[in-house]
C-alpha cells in the first residue's frame, strides 16, 4: 500500500468514526448523564453535557485499534511504548484518569480527593514506566542536569502540575480545546508523525465544533485525559526523540496554563488561606471582564501559539519564559484586576 493510499484510508477511517460520534452525541450524553449546570461561577446560561472527554476517548480507542489491527501501524513504537506490560499498564492509567474525571463531572469530587487520586495514578506510572524517567535532563542551551533519585519526583510534579493547570484553564468555550489542538498539531510536526493529527487532532476539532455550538463541554474527564496524554508524549519525545524537544522547551510549551494555576494557588492561599478554594479569578474570568469573547479567544490563542514560535525560531529559554510571563501579567494588569 503506497503512502497516499494509506493516508486516504486513515482519513476515511477518522472521518467515519468522527461522524458516527457526532450523530451519537445525544445518545452518549444520555448514557453518561454528566451535566454542567449554570451557576454563579459559570459563564454559560443553560445546562450543557460534559461529554467532550468521552467523545474524544471513544474516538482514540476506535482509531488506535483499527490502525493497529487493520492498517498494521506500529503505534506503540511511534509513541515510545516499549513493552506489552507498559502498554497494558499505561492504558489502565489512562482509563483511570479519565474515569476519575468522569466521576467528578457527575458527582463533584472535592479538589483534595481529586488531587489524591490523580497523584496515586501518576506516581504509579512514574514507578512502572522507566522509559518515562530521564537519566538526565537535556536542556536546549547545552546543559545536562542530573538529580539522581529526584528525577522521578520532578517528572511526577511536572505531570500533576500540568493536569491541574489545564483543569483550571478549562473554564470558557474553545480555550482548552485550542490549546490541545495547537500542541498536538505542532508535536506532529516536531516528530514528523501524521498519525498524531489523525488520532488526536481530528477528535479535538470535532469537540471544538460542538463546544462552539455550546452542545458539550470537555469536562474533567476530557481535561484529565488529554492533559496526561499530551504531557506523557512530550516527556517521552524529549527523552527518546533526539533533538525534537528538550526538557526546558516542554516548560515553555506549558508555561501559560501553569502560570495561571500557580498565580491562583498563591493568590487563594494569601486571600482565603485555602489554595483550592474556587473563585472567578482565572485568566479567562479576568480578561473577559474587559474583552469580548472573540477578542479573548484571539488573545488566548496567541498566548498558546507563542511558545511554538519561540521553539521554531530557537529563542533562548530564559527570554521565552520572560516574554510569556510579562505578556501574561500585562494582560491581567490591563484588565484592572489586583493580582
Amino acid at each position: 500500500m503506497d503512502n497516499y493510499t494509506l493516508l486516504a484510508y486513515k482519513f476515511l477511517i477518522s472521518a467515519f468514526i468522527a461522524i458516527i460520534l457526532l450523530i451519537s452525541q445525544k445518545k452518549i450524553s444520555s448514557i453518561i448523564g454528566a451535566i454542567d449546570e449554570p451557576g454563579y461561577r459559570k459563564i454559560h446560561k443553560s445546562s450543557v453535557p460534559l461529554i467532550g472527554g468521552t467523545l474524544i476517548y471513544l474516538y482514540i480507542i476506535f482509531v488506535y485499534f483499527i490502525y493497529v489491527s487493520v492498517l498494521n501501524e506500529d503505534l506503540n513504537f511511534e509513541f515510545h511504548i516499549f513493552s506489552l506490560k507498559n502498554f497494558v499498564f499505561l492504558n489502565f492509567i489512562i482509563l483511570s484518569i479519565y474515569f476519575i474525571g468522569l466521576i467528578d463531572d457527575k458527582f463533584n469530587l472535592t479538589n483534595v480527593k481529586k488531587l489524591i487520586f490523580l497523584s496515586i495514578l501518576i506516581a504509579l506510572i512514574c514507578y512502572q514506566d522507566n522509559s518515562l524517567i530521564p537519566n538526565n535532563f537535556e536542556l536546549s542551551f547545552g546543559w545536562n542536569l542530573t538529580f539522581n533519585n529526584l528525577n522521578k519526583f520532578i517528572i511526577f510534579f511536572l505531570i500533576i502540575s500540568f493536569i491541574i493547570s489545564m483543569n483550571l484553564l478549562d473554564g470558557v468555550n474553545l480555550q482548552s480545546g485550542i490549546f490541545y489542538l495547537v500542541n498536538f498539531f505542532f508535536l506532529s510536526i516536531y516528530l514528523n508523525n501524521i498519525n498524531i493529527i489523525f488520532i488526536f487532532c481530528i477528535p479535538i476539532i470535532l469537540f471544538l465544533y460542538l463546544n462552539y455550538k455550546n452542545k458539550c463541554f470537555l469536562g474533567d474527564s476530557g481535561s484529565n485525559l488529554l492533559s496526561f496524554v499530551l504531557i506523557y508524549l512530550l516527556i517521552k519525545t524529549s527523552i527518546h526523540s533526539g533533538d525534537s524537544i528538550k526538557f526546558d522547551q516542554i516548560i515553555i510549551l506549558i508555561c501559560f496554563p501553569c502560570l495561571d494555576s500557580f498565580r491562583l494557588f498563591f493568590y487563594r492561599l494569601w486571600v482565603y488561606g485555602q489554595p483550592f478554594k474556587a473563585d472567578m479569578n482565572h485568566f479567562h474570568h479576568i480578561v473577559m471582564r474587559k474583552t469580548k469573547f472573540n477578542y479573548f479567544i484571539l488573545i488566548s490563542s496567541s498566548m498558546i501559539l507563542l511558545p511554538h514560535i519561540f521553539l521554531i525560531l530557537d529563542i533562548n529559554f530564559f527570554i521565552s519564559i520572560f516574554i510569556i510571563t510579562l505578556l501574561y501579567f500585562l494582560l491581567l494588569i490591563r484588565s484592572n484586576k489586583t493580582i
